[in-house]
């Protein structure tokens, strides 16, 4: 458990200070948003996917960062998304929804999908495309810092909030695509 102190909203009036115990939280995005079980990224998703991670009922995730992870084969290039050869059609989206995404609180991507390897440095700065010399696989990875624009997302369990990945596009060939979210747990009163 870590002690964090925190500023709350209390009663939508002022924000005041709060000292919480918390976990750290290090999570895969999943198809149903809880397991590690269906955590890759590499299949047909032409009629779209929702890749998520989803609090308890008495939980809220604070998440301080993701971690982009995309691995393909050798050639890798900014302009193509892995290497499957060119950009996505239709892209990838990234939201923070309610009711199981059929209400959009925030698009971290301000509704301009992403579509290549490069795209995600339009969003998150710190993204190195990472070749190896030779007949071995490249590798994209991506850290996106919430809190570097401006402070970490709040995903409440108690209202039925999740963050969650949206595909559009046939990932099949990709060797290895993940999204991982960091940062803590808080426990939610039911008062």
């Amino acid at each position: 458990m870590k002690r964090l102190s925190l500023m709350v909203l209390a009663l939508g009036l002022a924000l005041l200070p709060c000292d919480v115990d918390a976990e750290q939280l290090y999570r895969y995005l999943s198809l149903d948003g809880l397991t590690t079980d269906s955590c890759q990224v590499r299949s047909d998703y032409s009629s779209s996917t929702a890749f998520k991670v989803t609090p308890g009922p008495t939980e809220v995730f604070v998440l301080e960062r993701m971690i982009v992870y995309i691995e393909d084969g050798n050639g890798m290039q900014f302009e193509e998304y892995g290497n499957l050869n060119s950009a996505l059609t239709n892209g990838i989206t990234v939201l923070h929804t309610q009711d199981d995404g059929a209400s959009t609180l925030l698009d971290l991507t301000n509704g301009i999908t992403i579509k290549s390897n490069g795209q995600w440095a339009r969003l998150c700065y710190d993204m190195d495309l990472k070749e190896e010399p030779g007949a071995g696989d490249d590798c994209v990875v991506v850290r996106w810092t919430f809190g570097a624009a401006g402070e970490a997302l709040y995903i409440r369990g108690d209202r039925d909030e999740d963050f969650r990945i949206l595909v559009h596009d046939d990932l099949t060939g990709l060797t290895e695509h993940t999204f991982m979210v960091q940062g803590y747990v808080i426990p939610v009163s039911s008062n």
